[in-house]
């Protein structure tokens, strides 16, 4: 047999199921309260600069654009833009936002500049430029004097020195050497000089009729000087003698 619920019992169920309702209620416009303002704090922190500071420059954000473009085409940066305007996301600006840029120039630095230290000019000294006459003096091909002679020895010695060789061929007896030297454009001297040819004309200091040539291997005092040669001492014999410097003795050079 079935029982039929008695009013106060259906008033007591409906009132617990009001009571909850009413909780889902409260508890919905709490939450839609929540996300409004977290909505409207983001919306507040990217508007935050509506007011820009007198003298700015200010722009009206359009569809598209972002705040690098906005910064570049007023050369700036959009680091500077979003701090200036104290956005909290860069990345995040709304259609109408008012965006401020500054123009006043970054603060000068008070510092005045360092001038650049004086220093002397240089001055490049270059040693001065001695032009050097060029030897017109002609040079043999080859030692043609008879081997063993004085005159072999000198042409041989004086290619050993110098790589010259005299380039007189004939009517060059040992006398004959300071003319042939004139006409060569070979240098003749009365100073010797270590490597020179000496001559001595015929009967000076021992020398034949002939005359005598050797060379110069070094200078002493007093004007004396050793002279290396050939048949001083007998044919084909290298000897080495003390000569003075004096009358009839020459020095012959092809510098």
């Amino acid at each position: 047999m079935s029982k039929t619920p008695s009013i106060s019992q259906f008033i007591s169920q409906h009132r617990v199921v009001c009571i909850a309702a009413g909780q889902v209620v409260v508890m919905a416009a709490f939450a839609l309260m929540l996300l409004g303002n977290i909505f409207f704090t983001d919306v507040r922190g990217a508007f935050a600069a509506s007011t820009c500071a007198s003298g700015d420059k200010t722009y009206s954000v359009q569809l598209g654009d972002t705040l690098g473009a906005i910064a570049q085409s007023n050369q700036t940066t959009w680091q500077t833009l979003a701090s200036y305007n104290k956005l909290t996301d860069a990345n995040t600006i709304f259609v109408n936002q008012t965006i401020c840029i500054p123009t006043k120039s970054a603060a000068k630095p008070t510092t005045k500049p360092v001038a650049p230290a004086k220093t002397a000019p240089v001055v490049v000294k270059t040693a001065p430029v001695v032009a050097k006459a060029v030897s017109k003096a002609v040079h043999g091909t080859a030692n043609i004097f008879p081997a063993g002679q004085c005159t072999w020895w000198a042409d041989n010695r004086y290619h050993q020195l110098t790589g010259i060789y005299v380039p007189w061929m004939t009517n060059s007896n040992a006398n004959m050497w300071v003319t042939r030297a004139h006409q060569y454009h070979w240098n003749v001297s009365t100073t010797p000089h270590v490597g020179d040819i000496m001559q001595l004309n015929g009967g000076v200091q021992g020398a034949g009729s002939v005359g005598h040539v050797g060379v110069v291997e070094s200078i002493q005092a007093n004007g004396r000087f050793t002279v290396s040669q050939m048949n001083w001492g007998g044919l084909g014999v290298v000897s080495r003698t003390q000569f003075s410097v004096g009358p009839g003795v020459f020095f012959i050079n092809a510098k």
